[in-house]
């Protein structure tokens, strides 16, 4: 690959949304590394939200889960990673 070729393409990290532990099947988060769009929300292959920032996201994400499934607590992670527990107090 040349410089040039590096120049014609956008870099996505995947990301998945857990909840106890385990991923949501249909919900991934497309990190995007490019000047003007920063995260890609895709729902059910169906779906597809931009936000320019991580944080506006995340809010979407949470309401989403909230009136979804009713669930207010995730964590989210690469997919091939299992999130850490949290310690029992």
């Amino acid at each position: 690959m040349t410089a040039m070729d590096a120049e014609n393409y956008v870099k996505f990290e995947p990301r998945c949304v857990f909840i106890n532990g385990k991923p949501l099947p249909n919900v991934r988060i497309l990190l995007v590394y490019e000047d003007i769009l920063r995260v890609i929300v895709a729902i059910d292959c169906r779906e597809f939200y931009g936000f320019s920032y991580k944080r506006d996201a995340k809010e979407f994400i949470k309401e989403f889960l909230r009136e979804k499934f009713g669930v207010a607590e995730f964590q989210i992670q690469p997919c091939n990673r299992r999130p850490a527990r949290n310690p029992s107090p």
